[in-house]
């Protein structure tokens, strides 16, 4: 043979080079496909561990803030502010308000947090009739908003003309109604599980210790609540009437 040449494998030599290269490139697939595999299961779990966090930390401030980059409010010409795709964490349940101003709600609904009047009828009585106690999917509750802030178990809207709106848990006169259930949220005898209006030209409200704090256009503020009367009146003049 001419040394200058080199040998030609022969059909069973380059079948088994196939073969060989084939498997290399099998092995080099399979392991890049389990690097991608564990890469995507460690990204999801930093980023549930985050969410975990991020909503912890949420749920530790008693007035629930706004989670994101939506924290910036904008006064517009009725002198309210305005949350922009703004989520606010209850106790088991979410506030999320759109551009458009549209309020939706989910998750818990023992005490009426979602607003939709499908919580159970409580009112004086144990529970013992049937209701939507949970919802996994968003639920409407109105539209027109332009502030929101999430108790525990209770909830507020301002509107844009400054209605304000309250719902959900009403254990120590938190709705602003004259009425007060039995102090104990987690067995309330006291739920409206439909928006209440309570006060008109109002620009911001806020919950601290189940107590209700509102300002108006004038800046006067009032309270109601565990803290207070269970009924609208200036803070400077509300002291708690049994």
């Amino acid at each position: 043979m001419d040394e200058g040449h080199q040998r030609e494998l022969s059909p069973c030599q380059r079948k088994s080079v196939v073969i060989r290269v084939t498997l290399l490139l099998l092995c080099v697939f399979i392991l890049y496909g389990e690097y991608t595999m564990q890469k995507a299961k460690r990204d999801k779990l930093v980023e549930n561990e985050q969410n975990i966090t991020m909503i912890a930390e949420t749920n530790e401030k008693k007035n629930s803030v706004i989670t994101n980059e939506y924290q910036t409010r904008l006064q517009n010409e009725y002198n309210t502010y305005e949350i922009k795709d703004g989520k606010l964490y209850g106790s088991g349940y979410i506030m999320v308000l759109s551009e458009e101003g549209t309020l939706y709600t989910m998750g818990d609904n023992l005490n009426g947090q979602l607003g939709n009047g499908t919580a159970r009828p409580v009112r004086n009585e144990w529970y013992g009739k049937e209701g939507t106690v949970y919802s996994s999917e968003p639920v409407h509750v109105m539209n027109d908003i332009a502030f929101i802030a999430a108790d525990a178990y209770t909830a507020a809207a301002i509107s844009n003309k400054g209605d304000l709106w309250v719902w959900g848990d009403n254990s120590f006169g938190e709705i602003g109604n004259r009425r007060r259930g039995n102090g104990l949220p987690s067995v309330s005898t006291d739920v409206v599980s439909e928006p209440y209006l309570v006060l008109k030209q109002i620009k911001e409200v806020r919950f601290d210790d189940f107590t209700v704090y509102a300002v108006d256009f004038q800046n006067q503020e009032y309270s109601w609540g565990k803290n207070a009367t269970a009924f609208p009146k200036p803070v400077a003049d509300n002291v708690k009437i049994f």
